[in-house]
């Protein structure tokens, strides 16, 4: 459920097993139908996001028919949740969501914690995504994704990209026996992430040892992608001043947003939830609180 969108705060930056996990009560978004890996790592990282960005965030206003639907059916559920950033927090808004559905092969679970910029500061959006198809298998996206054509500006590709160590923590995941890389369908998302994206695909034998996999080596890759997220946003990102920069990184962050929700939640809610739910998810997301 990646999603990408703009919006303006103007002001002055500031830094900042297979069994189910029981919820985290004190969390501001759950990850109810993940196995306790999977659980401990997507609630891990909400907490954390919360803990060093939660001064700049406003309590959530996501109406209630949004935080929790569910198909006509029974059979699909789902929870989307967003915190929009307080004035001048360069923060458009921290969104974190979940999609269950239980189909003949196993659950399909999209679990996802993006947070998405002001156009007034230049650091990448972050993504972090889950996908569980069945018991076996588990796809891994995690990006600082680019607001900027890195082949015009290769200042902006050393400075986030270059000088990290996100590549590193690629090529440690992809020693795994378990991993390959994960080749999206869809050629909005492959031309939107950057070129250090953790874009992987995991196969195990059953949930055990894929929670496994999670537990010992993709929860510290993830969490360190994080932290590499977090000094960029906080210590790297320049604050744009120019209007004509201000307009451009706006035009491409609004263009994204367009995409994102035809492709990803317009495409792909409607069957599992219908029309009516799908658009009040839309809304939500739109409005970005």
């Amino acid at each position: 459920m990646a999603l990408a969108t703009s919006c303006c705060h103007p002001g002055k930056f500031r830094s900042p097993s297979s069994s189910m996990a029981p919820p985290c009560a004190a969390c501001w978004i759950e990850f109810p139908k993940l196995s306790i890996a999977k659980n401990k790592l997507m609630t891990s990282l909400a907490t954390r996001l919360d803990r060093e960005l939660g001064s700049l965030l406003n309590p959530t206003l996501t109406p209630p028919e949004v935080r929790s639907f569910q198909s006509q059916d029974g059979v699909s559920q789902g929870s989307v949740v967003l915190r929009s950033g307080k004035q001048g927090s360069k923060i458009c808004f921290l969104l974190g969501s979940w999609l269950h559905s239980s189909l003949p092969f196993g659950p399909l679970n999209i679990t996802t914690l993006q947070t998405i910029l002001d156009p007034e500061i230049d650091s990448p959006h972050l993504l972090v995504e889950l996908i569980q198809t069945g018991y076996k298998s588990l796809v891994l996206c995690v990006d600082n994704m680019p607001r900027k054509d890195l082949v015009m500006d290769p200042e902006y590709l050393k400075r986030f990209y270059e000088d990290s160590k996100l590549d590193e923590l690629r090529a440690k995941l992809v020693k795994l026996p378990q991993c390959e890389y994960y080749v999206s369908p869809s050629l909005f998302v492959r031309v939107m992430a950057s070129p250090t994206a953790l874009l992987l695909k995991f196969a195990a034998e059953g949930e055990e040892e894929l929670d496994g996999v999670v537990e010992e080596s993709i929860t510290p890759c993830v969490e360190e992608a994080v932290s590499i997220w977090l000094h960029g946003f906080t210590e790297l990102g320049r604050t744009l001043t120019s209007e004509a920069q201000i307009s451009s990184l706006r035009e491409r962050d609004d263009m994204m947003r367009k995409n994102s929700v035809e492709v990803d939640l317009g495409a792909n809610m409607p069957r599992l939830f219908g029309q009516e739910t799908t658009d009040r998810v839309i809304a939500a997301v739109i409005k970005g609180e």
